[in-house]
């Protein structure tokens, strides 16, 4: 899965999920600042999961600041050998 690929499908997930504007959001946008509470942040984590067909140790998913840091993981995970 390309990495154009990995972001739109995120950035639309980010819209359906937090309501979020996807032409507002960049690599450095903090999920914080969607103004997500911690049930949305685990919606979107099991969105997340379903959509790109793995799974996301909480762990990983407390790591998670940025838009950016999502997409980073979704790449090395989709492209392993990478």
């Amino acid at each position: 899965m390309q990495s154009d690929e990995i972001r739109s499908n995120l950035m639309h997930l980010l819209s359906e999920t937090l309501g979020a504007d996807p032409e507002q959001l960049t690599n450095a946008t903090y999920i914080e600042d969607l103004a997500a509470d911690s049930l949305e942040v685990t919606q979107l984590v099991m969105e997340i999961e379903a959509k790109f067909g793995l799974e996301i140790a909480d762990r990983d998913a407390e790591a998670f600041r940025t838009v950016g840091d999502v997409v980073s993981f979704l790449e090395i995970k989709k492209n392993p050998q990478h």
